[in-house]
């Protein structure tokens, strides 16, 4: 059974961290042992990284041009009928 806890220290079991903020969208961090799964809650849940922990490799494609905050794009659709 997977445990939810918020503080970092531990070095083992499940546990979950969302008090994370990163290029200004919240973050969730799940890991274990062996992996680190990060996910962008306010970009619809993206995952921006996969890590392996024994070999530190992530299997995720890292985009020349990084993420994009959605929040920094002006909406294009009008409202008005």
């Amino acid at each position: 059974m997977c445990k939810i806890a918020k503080a970092i220290y531990r070095n083992h079991g499940c546990r979950i961290t969302d008090e994370l903020v990163y290029k200004g969208m919240r973050t969730i961090i799940l890991e274990n042992e062996l992996i680190r799964v990060g996910i962008l809650i306010d970009k619809g849940t993206d995952i921006f990284e996969f890590l392996y922990k024994p070999t530190d490799t992530d299997f995720l494609l890292r985009s020349p041009i990084g993420l994009s905050n959605r929040n920094n794009f002006t909406e294009t659709v009008t409202t008005d009928q």
